[in-house]
């Protein structure tokens, strides 16, 4: 959240108004293991004079803003040169490095604590690159950009030359590695120039590609910026008199999508944190779109009968099976749902949520249940002719499951037909004993009789229960 303000200096009414700007630090990372339930966020008020005061809030009736400390510690000393950029960038495991810029160099600062391998201040002096007559390294920078997939920082000047600093994290250099797909300084600023010349009309030497600002898109390879044809040798001022600006997005460099979908996952598994507070202010938004909206797809699946069973048609049969249980995007986002219910609930502290997102996660729990018993129901209908008495206690674990308390009704009138038409064809001989519904699994523990009541819970005479995510789920995929 940034917010800007203006406060009177001396008198509110006659005197100066001061604008002051006001901005709220991440998150604090105490270093601490296990993470405390703390939310150590700042308020940094600053003014154009360079002071910045930190404030933090105290947990009181109503809310107080309390001094936390001054800042006082010299990253760069005097040297009659502007600073034309400035910004924090987070690398890795939420460490963060200072880059700002001068005019023709560029500066990285890490505090002295930190655990990169460097600190201090490193300087890199950047080459002019020949993209008009107006490109010079001495141009502000107009765009600072940390690419986490290939741990490089993108940097960007107004005559629209690009300077990469490869090793971020580890040992930043400017100097190029020989990988093949390594992003190449020089190459991107051609690239860009490329676009440049293919959106604006008669360009030539003359025409310089201001840009203006610079960011990533998606974290990686496709950026977004402002760009505007200019030409600093024509004092004419005819440039100057009518400006022309223009968003770009656009791709820079091929990548390939199975590294970076990999790269990705690593940055969000290794920088994982906890925090409770955020999630208890998502909760109500979270909640609402675990909750399931679509339709029961199951009610799609049409499986051709089978009168007879060759090796090429059991091929056939195992594949549309797996093909309906593993197949469908909207069953797979059900048991991501699922699975991101499970985490909210242990992690939100509050008694009352849990139980609201149990009930959630109890209802995603059921419609996958469901969907899945009605697909294997079915195959095993398509299939009733070619069924044998040792099939049939397999069959009736499906039936009796389609029969407990909370199934669909539809469902519950597949399970008792497929029971029907499976011991007519099996039993087909008056004197044959048909096997009822009745079906029980042994406890592991006490190894005595469980009746299959519920599909999320089972309980044995003596008290022994398994939860959804115990042993009885064993006997509900068996």
């Amino acid at each position: 959240m940034d917010l800007t303000l203006w406060t009177a200096s001396k008198n509110c009414l006659k005197g100066e108004w001061i604008k002051v700007g006001m901005t709220w630090s991440p998150r604090a990372d105490f270093g601490l293991t296990p993470t405390p339930p703390v939310d150590g966020s700042l308020l940094i008020v600053g003014n154009r004079a360079g002071s910045l005061v930190f404030l933090s809030e105290a947990h009181s009736d109503p809310p107080e803003l309390s001094l936390t400390f001054d800042a006082n510690e010299k990253i760069s000393q005097p040297d009659k040169t502007s600073v034309t950029a400035l910004s924090w960038t987070e690398v890795s495991h939420k460490r963060s490095i200072l880059v700002y810029c001068k005019p023709g160099k560029l500066y990285l600062w890490r505090h002295s604590s930190s655990d990169l391998g460097w600190s201090g201040s490193r300087s890199y002096r950047l080459k002019t690159q020949k993209l008009s007559v107006g490109s010079s390294s001495l141009h502000p920078a107009s765009g600072i950009q940390y690419i986490n997939r290939q741990d490089i920082l993108v940097l960007t000047l107004f005559d629209g030359s690009f300077h990469i600093v490869y090793n971020l994290s580890g040992e930043p250099t400017m100097t190029p590695p020989t990988d093949d797909n390594a992003v190449i300084s020089e190459k991107l600023s051609q690239t860009v120039r490329s676009v440049f010349a293919q959106t604006e009309n008669d360009v030539d030497s003359g025409d310089m590609n201001r840009i203006t600002g610079l960011t990533s898109y998606d974290g990686s390879a496709t950026f977004i910026w402002i760009q505007e044809a200019s030409r600093p040798s024509d004092f004419s001022y005819k440039h100057d008199a009518k400006h022309n600006s223009t968003l770009l997005v656009s791709g820079l460099w091929n990548e390939n999508e199975n590294d970076a979908l990999v790269n990705e996952l690593q940055a969000v598994l290794n920088g994982a944190k906890i925090n409770r507070t955020k999630l208890s202010i998502l909760y109500p938004r979270i909640l609402a779109i675990l909750k399931p909206k679509s339709d029961d797809h199951s009610l799609l699946v049409n499986v051709p009968t089978w009168a007879s069973m060759t090796p090429e048609l059991r091929r056939i049969f195992r594949t549309s099976l797996v093909r309906h249980l593993f197949g469908w995007d909207v069953l797979f986002s059900l048991r991501m749902r699922l699975s991101m219910a499970d985490f909210v609930w242990k992690y939100i502290r509050d008694e009352q949520k849990q139980v609201e997102c149990g009930h959630v996660a109890q209802d995603l729990l059921n419609k996958i249940s469901h969907r899945v018993l009605r697909t294997i129901i079915r195959h095993l209908t398509a299939v009733v002719d070619l069924l044998t008495p040792n099939d049939i206690p397999f069959v009736l674990r499906m039936v009796v499951q389609s029969l407990l308390p909370g199934s669909p009704e539809d469902l519950s009138i597949e399970g008792k037909r497929l029971q029907n038409i499976s011991q007519a064809v099996v039993y087909s001989n008056s004197q044959d004993i048909l096997v009822t519904n009745t079906f029980n699994e042994l406890c592991p523990a006490c190894k005595v009789e469980v009746p299959l009541q519920d599909i999320t819970t089972a309980v044995c005479t003596n008290g022994h229960t398994w939860g959804m995510f115990g042993p009885s789920a064993c006997f509900a995929s068996r």
